[in-house]
């Protein structure tokens, strides 16, 4: 597809989406075009403390295919418009040695100020309280376990600084199963708990923050499992990752990655979504065009997780950061997930 520059800083192209968009041969917006959200993506680089980058191409797309391609401005921002619940891709600018890697965010909103890349990390301070023990024994309470839905839990116990990292297990489990993990005490501790579901590859964890000379921990299981995410396959022809969902209920956002063989390269794409479930990859208009997988495309890495964090207040907040958390201290993280290699 042949694009159109404007200044050298908005090339806009029609594109069809696999569901049926505007035609590809045009390059006037579709004149229903209503409800447009004013959206702004700054770009950074996949190397940490770097600055936002200028010159990066950002796809501004519609739920009907429509797309706009604006490039990154000196402040490395690119500022477009879309349909509300449209989506914004980057290009995301690596170090030489790495393919091409697309990050996209789906169903933006009016006034959206959305941050794609690796931007510079804020340490959290370390705790300024001092410990009233020297070494802590967590009894680990796991209630309303269903076997049928949970075949092991795992438990790591760290503290601040990594410097005492102990594990508990329970290979079999029970409606209430018990774990003890003795490890220092510290001012603040973290309990991580791994949760394996029934089938292989079912994982869940619980990453929770406690008092570092906490003596008991509780879990209600039944409360706490989100969905259980199966294999994700990619249908090239229809634009969609499938990824199957076992259970009811979902996270703050979707969080996809696929890596795929296209024209002798692998192309990277990593996806927020609002939804837990299949994922409609979003039709890349101009010079991204040419990264868009197609049928005979072979996945080499796949992987989806649904994501509910502490910080997080639904996928309005969410999807702002989705890609780009600074180390805020981490109260309470729950994620279900699932990698696969082929």
């Amino acid at each position: 597809m042949r694009c159109i520059a404007m200044l050298g800083v908005l090339v806009v192209v029609g594109c069809s989406s696999p569901g049926g968009g505007p035609d590809a041969r045009s390059n006037d917006p579709p004149s229903h075009r209503k409800r447009l959200a004013s959206v702004e993506v700054v770009v950074y680089t996949n190397v940490a403390n770097t600055p936002p980058v200028s010159g990066v191409l950002v796809a501004f797309v519609d739920p009907d295919g429509y797309g706009e391609i604006v490039v990154t401005g000196a402040d490395g921002i690119a500022r477009g418009q879309v349909v509300v619940g449209g989506s914004v891709t980057a290009l995301t600018p690596l170090t030489p040695d790495n393919p091409p890697y697309l990050t996209t965010v789906l169903g933006v909103q009016n006034g959206d100020h959305i941050a794609l890349g690796a931007p510079s990390l804020i340490q959290p301070d370390p705790p300024t309280n001092t410990p009233t023990c020297t070494e802590a024994t967590v009894d680990a309470t796991y209630k309303h376990v269903d076997p049928t839905r949970v075949s092991r839990i795992f438990v790591q116990r760290t503290v601040y600084g990594g410097n005492s990292v102990v594990n508990g297990s329970a290979l079999t489990v029970d409606p209430t199963t018990n774990i003890s993990v003795t490890g220092a005490g510290a001012a603040r501790a973290y309990m991580n708990t791994s949760i394996q579901g029934p089938n292989p590859g079912d994982q869940q964890q619980v990453f929770e923050a406690i008092d570092g000379c906490a003596t008991s921990y509780q879990l209600d299981v039944k409360h706490n499992l989100l969905p259980w995410v199966g294999v994700p396959s990619l249908d090239a022809e229809q634009g969609i990752v499938h990824i199957p969902m076992d259970g009811e209920g979902g996270g703050d956002f979707l969080d996809v990655y696929i890596s795929y063989h296209h024209d002798g390269d692998a192309v990277n794409w990593r996806i927020a979504s609002p939804h837990a479930g299949d994922v409609y990859l979003p039709p890349l208009p101009g010079e991204l065009a040419s990264l868009q997988p197609v049928v005979g495309d072979a996945l080499s890495i796949a992987s989806a997780m649904i994501v509910d964090d502490a910080w997080v207040h639904g996928y309005d907040h969410a999807r702002e950061k989705a890609f780009v958390r600074t180390f805020e201290p981490v109260e309470r993280l729950r994620t279900s997930y699932r990698a696969m290699l082929f």
